[in-house]
């Protein structure tokens, strides 16, 4: 199921003499399998607007645009814009967009699909979060990635990223990506998940960040102890001793141990008080 699209994807590139930027993590997906699964994913009627983030060659962008309304394709690499140009010149419902979308102001969609690129996958999740209104992403993410997401509280891998993300949204993983599904081949494997954010969300944001961003700082020292330490550095006029019994988290805990549910109280507390 790779060795057609994997020649496709060679020829185009040498026909425009284009080769793969590792700075900008460039791994164009290359399995038949996956693609289809990627477009049975975005759950399609034909009616909804599909933003593509990184759309490469157009390999995705293509199969997405025989099944939606319209595809806006953004690419922050100018060769490849002009590649996109070219080869999906015959689709008239593929809007090219060339730039960089951690700097470009989200536009109204129904459904996001990105091959993320493995260094910019923190920034571009959250900024997807910020202000969603559409109704899911289908993303894919280096693997030690999404076990960070989908973590549980007193696990290696639970921490910031752990909490930031269930706190704005839930996931379900659809697919494993092996490296070999990609071309040129990276150094992991990736997992495509679909992510739904909390549109309705009335949680304080910046305290909650700056708060985890604080605490996990110290994730193996006592709660009691590191939320004692950052509401006196923040002057907030509460007791750490008095909120922790308040919302049932027991002060022996460590910061590693406490759920993002208990986070979103602590905040919570925390801003009723400022």
């Amino acid at each position: 199921m790779v060795d057609s699209l994997l020649r496709e994807t060679k020829a185009i590139l040498k026909r425009y003499g284009v080769r793969p930027r590792k700075r900008l993590s460039q791994h164009f997906l290359v399995d038949k399998k996956l693609l289809d699964t990627i477009v049975e994913s975005l759950e399609l009627s034909g009616k909804e607007v599909i933003l593509e983030i990184g759309a490469g060659i157009g390999t995705v962008t293509r199969a997405i645009a025989e099944r939606a309304s319209k595809v806006i394709a953004v690419e922050v690499d100018k060769r490849l814009i002009h590649i996109l140009e070219q080869e999906l010149a015959s689709l008239s419902n593929v809007e090219i967009i060339s730039g960089d979308f951690l700097k470009m102001e989200m536009p109204k969609v129904d459904r996001v699909f990105s091959n993320t690129p493995f260094s910019i996958s923190s920034p571009l999740l959250f900024k997807l979060l910020e202000k969603p209104s559409y109704d899911f992403a289908v993303l894919s993410f280096q693997k030690e990635f999404v076990e960070r997401l989908k973590a549980k509280p007193g696990t290696r891998d639970y921490g910031r990223l752990t909490v930031s993300f269930q706190l704005r949204a839930r996931m379900e993983a659809i697919a494993y990506m092996p490296k070999r599904a990609f071309y040129p081949m990276p150094e992991v494997d990736a997992v495509l998940i679909k992510v739904y954010p909390f549109r309705d969300l009335s949680l304080n944001t910046s305290v909650l960040d700056d708060m985890l961003r604080f605490l996990f700082s110290r994730r193996r020292k006592k709660v009691y102890r590191v939320l004692e330490e950052y509401i006196e550095l923040r002057g907030y006029k509460i007791e750490a001793k008095s909120l922790l019994p308040k919302i049932g988290v027991h002060e022996e805990k460590r910061v590693y141990q406490v759920s993002p549910e208990e986070f979103k109280a602590i905040t919570e507390e925390i801003v009723a008080h400022l």
